[in-house]
């Protein structure tokens, strides 16, 4: 597992862009500086020198190339594996924007709509909605922590939201709106089991939307507005 998990993590770093600290505010703030558009809703992973994930963080302010950005969670990952973990930044600390990018789940009311998103992005790595039924292991109402969980335990970054009036991208660690897609899915007012595709494994559980629950739920938790 611990072989597996460094790879994947390597593997990556390949293809992403690090950036360095160019100033420490608090033991939470810094600022790095850079030409590139970095996205304000878009989390960002902080290593340490032997390619630790040690935080979680996200932009607060932006100002021409110079970007000031805060920690929201230590030691996300929480890998007994890793035997060093520090307590505070550290100048030599890198910044990712891009680890887990590929990889991403779609949350639809059907199976329709699931293959809808699926289309549209076709270069992402979509992981199936089974195992989300797994890892909330039966639990009626999914909770914003339940998702953030979730995409630490399986490297994903993005979920797809497919509503009635389209498909939210959100950030799948601070579930922060990435990108909207603006469409008519024409769900409403059909009953329908949420998640078609695994029907099975949601009826044996209890879990379905009737009517608009699905977007009334989700709407709701997520804070999106029409």
């Amino acid at each position: 597992m611990k072989i597996i998990f460094f790879l994947h993590i390597f593997i990556i770093f390949v293809f992403s862009n690090e950036y360095t600290i160019s100033q420490i505010i608090n033991k939470k703030k810094f600022i790095i500086k850079t030409n590139d558009n970095l996205s304000i809703n878009k989390t960002l992973f902080i290593l340490s020198k032997q390619n630790h994930i040690l935080a979680l963080a996200s932009i607060i302010k932006k100002s021409g190339n110079t970007y000031t950005i805060s920690i929201f969670e230590k030691n996300p990952f929480k890998n007994k594996n890793i035997p060093y973990l520090k307590s505070k930044l550290d100048i030599k600390d890198k910044v990712l924007d891009k680890l887990f990018d590929n990889n991403a789940m779609i949350i639809a009311p059907d199976f329709k709509n699931f293959q809808l998103a699926k289309n549209k992005f076709k270069k992402k790595n979509f992981l199936s909605p089974d195992l989300l039924v797994s890892f909330t292991d039966g639990s009626k109402d999914i909770t914003k922590e339940n998702l953030s969980n979730f995409a630490k335990q399986y490297n994903i970054s993005y979920y797809y939201f497919v509503f009635n009036d389209g498909i939210y991208i959100k950030d799948a660690f601070s579930l922060k709106t990435i990108r909207t897609i603006k469409q008519d899915i024409n769900h409403k007012n059909k009953t329908h089991q949420f998640f078609n595709n695994i029907q099975d494994s949601f009826s044996s559980m209890g879990f379905s939307f009737g009517g608009d629950g699905f977007d009334e739920y989700y709407k709701e938790m997520l804070n999106i507005k029409n």
